[in-house]
């Protein structure tokens, strides 16, 4: 993703940010105020969660990612844009737990030598004096994958035929694409149009709510369920 892309990304939160702040000072009705607080929330979780480390995100970004380009079948010999193969590549799943090395430690409570792996870290690293890497390297990795020699594996199709679930965010990868993103920028542009057909689908229940709306909104709230709402 370009640095002037980035820039222009950053500065339409910033904005969003203040539009919503000012919304919650001055607006009084629940629903909406609400909805304010799904909308900021749900951005936060967008940005601050790496790529691909939510169970199935893989599968469901290619199958969203096929339906944006039209292909509403499965064939599990199509392939992708090489830039989705580098993403793939760049980020696989769990990266807290597929980047595990074991090694010798020492314990700072009794000076005794023993194992360790890095297991559910977020830094790793390969032997007692490697290179410690974190999720950052991948995003360096997918954002130079143009400069390097080798290519990556190419990625087919899942197996899915679900259509409807992933419209929203096929239409925002679209959009992604239109305004020139690569396979990134579609991730963030597709959690972005989930989130906000899922904030529209809150405020739709907190207005139709007769009793118990902040319970409801504390659940729309929930990681979970703004997890699920970004996929």
């Amino acid at each position: 993703m370009p640095p002037l892309q980035i820039t222009g990304l950053c500065v339409v939160l910033a904005m969003a940010a203040g539009a919503a702040a000012v919304l919650l000072r001055h607006c009084k009705d629940f629903a909406k105020r609400g909805a304010c607080c799904i909308l900021l929330c749900g951005a936060l979780f967008a940005f601050a969660n790496p790529p691909l480390q939510t169970p199935d995100e893989t599968d469901h970004y290619l199958r969203t990612y096929a339906i944006s380009m039209g292909r509403f079948d499965f064939d599990a010999k199509r392939s992708y844009p090489e830039d989705v193969n580098e993403l793939m590549d760049a980020f696989p799943g769990a990266w807290v737990n597929a980047h595990t090395s074991a090694g010798l430690g020492t314990d700072p409570d009794t000076n005794a030598e023993q194992p360790y792996n890095t297991a559910g870290y977020a830094l790793k690293q390969y032997g007692k004096d490697g290179r410690v890497e974190s999720i950052w390297d991948s995003f360096t990795q997918y954002i130079n994958w143009e400069k390097r020699d080798s290519a990556a594996d190419s990625v087919t199709e899942p197996i899915s035929f679900l259509i409807l679930p992933f419209l929203p965010g096929a239409l925002g990868m679209a959009l992604a694409r239109l305004f020139g993103f690569g396979a990134l920028g579609c991730l963030y542009g597709g959690r972005l149009m989930n989130l906000l057909v899922y904030t529209l689908l809150c405020y739709a229940a907190l207005r139709s709510a007769k009793k118990c709306r902040p319970a409801f909104l504390a659940v729309m709230l929930l990681p979970m369920s703004l997890y699920m709402g970004l996929r």
